[in-house]
């Protein structure tokens, strides 16, 4: 059973993740210490860890405990949760952190769980990706809270108001939203997530496609203007490819080998002829390895 130290009025919440005994072989023996690792955090936005190491389990602790004192950063928190996704990483240890709605609850296991709450965040979502080594992962975990930055930071950062980052917060689709996902053009309002406003501006009359407010670009210099039909199509037909298969799908992957199928392709030295629109040249790109690519 773990060691747990009496709480001390500090204002400071102290988590012992994790008590290992070490034994080291002696001409008379073996000799017992133990190593600590412990998570100090002040429950808003404070946190740091600390290994500590002793022959007794308080005295471990104690030195742990100082250690992560030490070794305390600050973090930027969105509320009860963290601002944005993060994947943090330490040796082969890989810990990813994703916000989560209010009322969510830490969503961890006990290593996580033990770092999170101590900075302070209710509500949230993650998974250990890699070793489960406490070590490993809680200096991932924490390298992952290290990440956060809220927008109003990164705007300090480089100088400029919050209003000319291009954040966009993603919405349900609802009527109110429309069909893009994207809340619609309106009075903004204060974002406690992105530290700047949620609703984006409105987009300008005659753009196509894009997250709104982003500007249409402009036709490059010699090329000719295409001009839409009804239905959003151009005049200009799609050009003609010829795919052909130059190697062998045995021992491909499952992905690699439903896409070629998908192309129409069957064996080595198969040819299809296919229009060049974007789907096609999305396969083309997954599998240009395979193929062997012609313009008739």
């Amino acid at each position: 059973m773990a060691y747990r130290p009496e709480p001390e009025d500090s204002g400071f919440i102290e988590k012992v993740v994790h008590v290992n005994r070490v034994a080291k072989v002696v001409k008379g023996g073996r000799r017992f210490s133990f190593s600590a690792i412990v998570v100090v955090g002040d429950g808003r936005g404070k946190v740091g860890a600390g290994l500590g190491k002793a022959a007794e389990v308080p005295e471990a602790i104690r030195k742990g405990t100082e250690r992560a004192k030490k070794a305390m950063v600050e973090v930027d928190l969105a509320g009860t949760t963290v601002p944005h996704q993060a994947i943090g990483k330490h040796g082969s240890g890989r810990v990813l952190l994703k916000p989560a709605a209010k009322g969510t609850g830490v969503i961890a296991g006990g290593s996580v769980r033990a770092v999170v709450e101590a900075a302070g965040v209710k509500d949230l979502l993650t998974k250990v990706l890699g070793s489960n080594n406490p070590h490993n992962v809680v200096r991932a975990a924490m390298d992952a809270l290290g990440q956060m930055k809220l927008a109003r930071t990164v705007a300090r950062e480089r100088g400029v108001p919050p209003e000319r980052l291009r954040v966009w917060r993603r919405v349900r689709r609802s009527r109110r939203a429309g069909s893009g996902g994207y809340a619609p053009g309106g009075p903004r309002r204060a974002d406690p997530v992105w530290g700047g406003t949620s609703v984006a501006p409105p987009r300008p009359a005659g753009a196509t496609g894009g997250p709104p407010g982003r500007p249409v670009q402009k036709p490059r210099a010699g090329r000719p203007v295409q001009k839409p039909r009804e239905g959003g199509q151009t005049m200009d037909k799609p050009k003609r490819l010829r795919i052909t298969q130059k190697k062998s799908l045995i021992g491909r992957l499952p992905s690699h080998r439903r896409t070629a199928e998908a192309l129409g392709l069957k064996r080595t030295g198969h040819a299809v002829e296919q229009d060049a629109t974007p789907p096609i040249l999305g396969m083309i790109r997954k599998i240009s390895y395979l193929l062997k690519v012609e313009e008739i």
